[in-house]
């Protein structure tokens, strides 16, 4: 792979080791509050994507008509219940990861659709904001975010190169012309087979290699 100008980075399950935490702090209690059957980790992990309502009204939780006030309602739990739960580590190579990068490419941007409130105090818990140029949270629509940050750093697309652990930001990154490496780590959502071109890695450091290959 050609060297990177531009690495645009997920968070949440890419960065951070919190797929476990997001189960246990948000749809667990979300299914909770209406009263409704709890989907396993294996469901959530393997279906949840960016479109996140999908996933709650498939299972039952009341569709107003309203997405957005729906979506509300349900950050408004998680919100809740993340405050009072313990803060979810990095993978152990983030911070490697991330050091390495620095004499790799000019700028790091962070983008997660995480909640911003909560997105912002993990980022701080962990003391990572200086190694990005940029940070986005709350950002359910990458794409067009991803288009106007490549202008803005006067980089083409195929100069940049985006890590997430979703599919569904793979999609966001073609969108935007940015070839992604995906690390699932061991989470395989239905579309897989349907994606665009896309590099695959276990963990980040294996994900690294790839920029030098």
């Amino acid at each position: 792979m050609s060297p990177k100008k531009l690495v645009l980075h997920d968070w949440n399950g890419c960065l951070l080791d919190d797929v476990p935490h997001r189960y246990e702090n948000s749809v667990v209690p979300i299914f909770k509050h209406y009263g409704l059957p709890i989907p396993s980790l294996d469901d959530y992990s393997h279906n949840i994507s960016s479109d996140f309502m999908r996933f709650y009204y498939d299972r039952g939780i009341p569709d107003s008509g309203d997405k957005a006030a729906d979506g509300a309602a349900l950050n408004a739990i998680m919100k809740s219940c993340m405050a009072k739960a313990d803060m979810p580590p990095l993978f152990p190579e983030t911070r490697t990861f991330l050091e390495a990068l620095k004499t790799r490419c000019a700028f790091q941007l962070l983008v997660s659709s995480l909640v911003e409130t909560e997105f912002n105090r993990q980022v701080d818990h962990h003391g990572v904001r200086p190694y990005f140029d940029e940070t986005h949270g709350g950002i359910r629509k990458k794409a067009p975010l991803f288009t106007q940050l490549l202008a803005k750093y006067d980089v083409a697309p195929e100069d940049a190169v985006g890590f997430t652990d979703m599919m569904s930001d793979v999609h966001e990154l073609a969108e935007a012309g940015v070839q992604a490496i995906l690390i699932p780590r061991g989470y395989i959502t239905p579309d897989f087979n349907a994606a665009p071109t896309m590099r695959i890695a276990d963990d980040l450091l294996s994900a690294l290699r790839l920029l030098d290959d």
